[in-house]
C-alpha cells in the first residue's frame, strides 16, 4: 500500500521482449529499491536503475520508455508520466538529466511545429503571386476566353461598339505587326473599338482587346496607340488579370474549379473585378518591359508609350479644377498606378538601348483614319 501523499510504486504499463508472446505484453511496472520491474501473467523482467535510459515516445510523446544496455532489444513503457516523479528516479542524477533533456527536445519540437504553422501562411503570402501564376498557367484557355467574353458582354451593355467594317479593318491592319510580334500560340486576339471619350484601352483574358475612341482620337500619332496596346497585350500574355483574379477569389476556389468543380461560378465572380482592377506595380513594370519588347520586335517606336503617359500627365494638370471630369476622362491612369516612376524607367531603357535607331511610321495616314472614325461618331471628339 502507498503511503498517504507519496508517489505510487506501481504503474500500468508493458514490455517489449523477444521471448514474450508476440514480442509484447501488458502488465505492471514497479519501482523497487534500485530497479524497475515488469510483471505480467506472461513473464517479467527487471532493469537496474543504474544505467537506465529514459525516452519519451509514441503519439504526442505521451509514453515513457525505459531501456538498458544490459537488455538489448528490450524496453519497458507506461503512459503514466507520474512514474518520472518517483523518489527513486528523482534521486538518480542521470535519470533527472535525461528527463530535462527530453523536455527541452519536446519544447524545441513544439516550437518548430509552431514556427512551421506560422511559416506556411506567411510563405503563401510572400509567394502568393508565384503560386497564383502557377495556377493561372494551368487554367484552360477556354476558361479565359469565356471570362473575357463575359466581361466584354457586360461592357457592350453599357457602351456602343464601332460597327463600321472599314474602320475596324483599317485598325486591324494597324495592329497586325504588333500581334505578329507577340507571336502568341495561346491567344487569338480580337480588337473592338468602343464609343467612350476616356483615354483608355485594355485587353481582357482570352485575348479580347478593347480600345476607347477617346484614346485613338486624342493620340497625336499611331505609335501612342500601339504603345498602349503593346503594354496591354503583355498583361494578357503574362496573365496578370488571371493571376490577380486567382488571388482575389482565393486559391482554394480556383483549385476546386481546376479539379472539376463549378468553374463558371469562380469565373463569374471575377467579371466585375476585372473591369476595375488595379495591377500591382510589379505587374505594371513587367507589362511595360515586355510591351516594349513587343514594340521593338514589330519595328514600332516605343517612344509612343512614353508620350502617351506624358499626355495623361498634361491632362491631369489641365483638369485638376474639375475632379469629376478628370476622373471620367483619365480611366487609364486610375487603373495604372505609378505613372511618374514608369515614365522614368521607360526613358532610361530607351536611352540605353535605342541610341541612333530609327523607326518607320506605323501608319502612313493616321489622321485620315482618325477622321474616318470621327465620322462614325457624328463628328464628335
Amino acid at each position: 500500500m502507498n503511503r498517504p501523499g507519496s508517489a505510487p510504486d506501481s504503474f500500468e504499463g508493458g514490455a517489449f521482449h523477444p521471448q514474450l508472446p508476440g514480442g509484447r505484453s501488458m502488465g505492471t511496472l514497479r519501482i523497487t529499491g534500485q530497479s524497475i520491474r515488469f510483471e505480467s501473467p506472461h513473464g517479467g523482467m527487471e532493469f537496474p536503475l543504474s544505467g537506465v535510459q529514459v525516452e519519451m515516445g509514441g503519439a504526442g510523446h505521451r509514453m515513457v520508455f525505459f531501456k538498458h544496455a544490459q537488455f538489448p532489444g528490450c524496453s519497458l513503457f507506461t503512459a503514466q508520466k507520474a512514474i518520472l516523479k518517483h523518489p527513486e528516479l528523482e534521486r538518480d542524477p542521470a535519470v533527472v538529466a535525461q528527463c530535462k533533456q527530453g523536455r527541452r527536445r519536446r519544447l524545441l519540437a513544439a516550437a518548430g511545429v509552431l514556427c512551421l504553422l506560422l511559416a506556411i501562411p506567411a510563405g503563401l503570402w510572400l509567394a502568393k503571386d508565384p503560386v497564383a501564376g502557377l495556377i493561372a498557367r494551368n487554367i484552360p484557355v477556354a476558361w479565359e476566353e469565356a471570362l473575357g467574353r463575359e466581361v466584354f458582354k457586360d461592357i457592350t451593355n453599357r457602351v456602343k461598339t464601332v460597327a463600321s467594317p472599314e474602320v475596324n479593318a483599317q485598325f486591324g491592319r494597324m495592329l497586325e505587326p504588333l500581334f505578329t510580334a507577340v507571336g502568341s500560340k495561346r491567344y487569338q486576339f480580337k480588337v473592338h473599338i468602343v464609343e467612350d471619350l476616356s483615354l483608355n484601352a485594355f485587353a481582357l483574358p482570352g485575348g479580347i482587346v478593347v480600345v476607347h475612341t477617346g484614346l485613338i482620337l486624342k493620340a497625336d500619332r499611331p505609335e501612342e496607340v500601339l504603345g498602349v496596346l503593346g503594354h496591354e497585350l503583355a498583361h494578357v500574355t503574362r496573365q496578370h488579370g488571371m493571376r490577380t483574379l486567382v488571388q482575389r477569389v482565393g486559391l482554394m476556389v480556383m483549385l476546386h474549379s481546376l479539379l472539376g468543380g463549378d468553374a463558371g461560378s469562380a469565373m463569374a465572380s471575377g467579371a466585375d473585378f476585372l473591369l476595375g482592377q488595379k495591377f500591382s506595380r510589379d505587374h505594371e513594370r513587367e507589362a511595360d518591359d515586355i510591351g516594349m519588347d513587343y514594340l521593338l520586335r514589330a519595328g514600332i517606336d516605343p517612344q509612343g508609350l512614353v508620350t502617351f503617359f506624358e499626355k495623361i500627365q498634361k491632362e491631369q494638370a489641365a483638369k485638376l479644377g474639375d475632379m469629376a471630369e478628370f476622373q471620367e476622362s483619365l480611366t487609364f491612369l486610375s487603373t495604372h498606378p505609378g505613372t511618374d516612376e514608369r515614365i522614368e524607367r521607360l526613358k532610361k531603357r530607351i536611352a540605353r538601348e535605342l541610341k541612333g535607331r530609327s523607326f518607320a511610321p506605323a501608319v502612313t495616314d493616321f489622321k485620315a483614319f482618325q477622321d474616318q472614325l470621327r465620322s462614325q461618331l457624328g463628328g464628335k471628339d
